[in-house]
């Protein structure tokens, strides 16, 4: 499917899916899939503090030229005079503009020095992003975490355009890593149901991707544009790229089918 026609009722439609890893089709069971709209697609990016002034062993509370964005439990580099990083963690809510460390400075750090966030926790509600330019209040904000298959979902308070930084609602549900992707789920968290049709092949010789005589369908009716009620429903409007996730299970694996499509008065 390469256009969504703007209101009106639409058919989502994943035309044979196939396990590149083995050649052969997933199953006939249903399955599940998710709207995003592309535009808004973005990474997270360390955030990033210098500080105020020098600082040497055993310091543990540092003075820094701001700190939002930092929380209690973040995974923190401290830039050290010897060329190398110190890797530790916040101890602690920073306050008037003071950042604790849990473990203490091994050498001298001269002001100026970078603090880098690079890995969020679980309190984190300050996403710091590469483009947070196209993201609007009341956005559903979807993150990958480090626990495979775990995902954050949440919805975003404040954008600080100017910092690059997506507020959200609720704290991250696991510890995340630097550069893992944000998106921006459309038409709130639910899942849209899609079924499967045809008759599914068994064996790798019969197997063709994107063979329209099997696959899934799930609809998208025409109430589910232009409406917007934050973190509850967010509609499709016109131009809108938007992609759709279909997520198979195939045994213990979930595979991740794409779509893109765009709005379009037809």
């Amino acid at each position: 499917m390469d256009l969504i026609d703007y209101r009106s009722d639409n058919v989502l439609e994943l035309r044979g899916p196939v396990d590149r890893t083995t050649g052969l089709a997933v199953s006939g069971a249903a399955v599940t899939a998710f709207l995003y709209n592309v535009v808004k697609d973005t990474n997270i990016i360390e955030l990033v503090t210098r500080l105020s002034e020098d600082e040497d062993t055993p310091e543990t509370a540092i003075s820094v030229e701001g700190i939002l964005g930092f929380t209690d439990t973040d995974f923190v580099h401290v830039e050290l005079d010897d060329g190398t990083v110190h890797a530790t963690t916040i101890n602690g809510v920073p306050a008037s503009d003071v950042i604790t460390l849990t473990v203490a400075l091994p050498s001298a750090a001269s002001k100026g020095n970078e603090i880098r966030r690079y890995r969020l926790n679980t309190l984190c509600k300050h996403i710091s992003v590469h483009d947070a330019t196209p993201w609007e209040i009341g956005d559903v904000c979807v993150i990958p975490t480090d626990t495979n298959g775990t995902v954050s979902t949440a919805v975003v308070d404040q954008v600080l355009k100017l910092d690059n930084i997506l507020v959200i609602d609720s704290a991250l549900a696991a510890a995340t890593l630097v550069g893992k992707e944000v998106k921006a789920r459309l038409l709130s968290s639910t899942a849209i149901p899609c079924a499967s049709y045809g008759a599914f092949p068994t064996d790798a010789a019969s197997t063709v991707l994107g063979d329209p005589a099997w696959g899934y369908r799930g609809p998208l009716p025409d109430t589910d544009f232009d409406g917007y009620d934050p973190g509850v429903d967010i509609g499709l409007k016109l131009g809108d790229r938007v992609r759709t996730e279909f997520n198979l299970v195939k045994g213990a694996d979930v595979l991740v089918r794409n779509n893109i499509a765009t709005v379009m008065a037809l």
